[in-house]
Parts: structure tokens; C-alpha cells; sequence
């Protein structure tokens, strides 16, 4: 029987601190961050009067900076509305 990986309910300290960071870029209003074994996913809320591309571009460059160098790249996308 195989066993999967089921994401904690708490974040890590790590997941914390980048969803903080991409919570101050201008136009953010929500950051869910996931830990996968291939590195960080990351699914962000953009305000309703931001322009997307632009809003996530930013989010991209943030990406960038914080993730270590050695690490894969993260997945970065949209959050859908609930």
C-alpha cells in the first residue's frame, strides 16, 4: 500500500514568512502557501481593481528572491474565489 503525503494543517514557519512577504506586494489580498516534496506552492488572491498579470508578475520576482537556490522553482497561480 503506498503512502501519501497529506499537508499539515499548521504551516511551518518557512510557509509563514513567504506568505507574509507576498501578503505586503500591492494588489495581494490573500496568500495560501502548500509544502510538496518538489519545493513550495504558492496560490495568491488578487483585489478586484489589480491587474492580474501585473499583481503576479511582482508575486513571480518575490518568488524568486526568496526561495533558496538550490530549490526548484515554486508553483505560483490564482486562488479561486469561494
Amino acid at each position: 500500500m503506498s503512502q501519501r503525503s497529506v499537508p499539515s494543517e499548521r504551516p511551518s514557519e518557512r510557509a509563514r514568512r513567504v506568505a507574509d512577504a507576498l501578503n505586503a506586494i500591492d494588489g495581494v489580498v490573500g496568500v495560501k502557501v502548500w509544502e510538496t516534496p518538489s519545493g513550495l506552492a504558492v496560490g495568491v488572491r488578487v483585489g478586484s481593481n489589480q491587474p492580474v498579470g501585473w499583481v503576479l508578475s511582482r508575486v513571480d520576482e518575490a518568488a524568486m528572491t526568496l526561495r533558496d537556490p538550490d530549490e526548484p522553482a515554486w508553483e505560483v497561480g490564482l486562488l479561486a474565489e469561494s
